[in-house]
């Protein structure tokens, strides 16, 4: 696919601040990448059955042990509702 040429997109910066829109028509229809409303609480519990799952061999035992601990801290439960973009992985 050609996006341009070099005179227009000197800079990798500037190709990908070029592409935006492009990356936005291409992603519209796919269900992966639109954004889905949820609690801060939901979020959390999303991210710890996603990305903190002992299957999830992406981070190690030690960083999954030290993002739960954050967590853990900073969890509140305020019923807030924000958009959030979710990944929705086949395991």
């Amino acid at each position: 696919m050609k996006v341009g040429t070099v005179r227009e997109f000197r800079t990798e910066a500037s190709v990908r601040k070029g592409i935006t829109g492009l990356i936005r028509e291409i992603n519209f229809g796919d269900v992966r990448v639109q954004a889905t409303t949820m609690t801060v609480a939901e979020l959390v519990e999303h991210y710890r059955q996603r990305e903190l799952a002992s299957d999830n061999t992406w981070k190690s035992y030690s960083t999954k042990r030290g993002y739960e601990s954050y967590l853990k801290i900073g969890s509140c439960h305020t019923g807030e509702t924000a958009n959030y973009r979710t990944s929705k992985r086949s395991k």
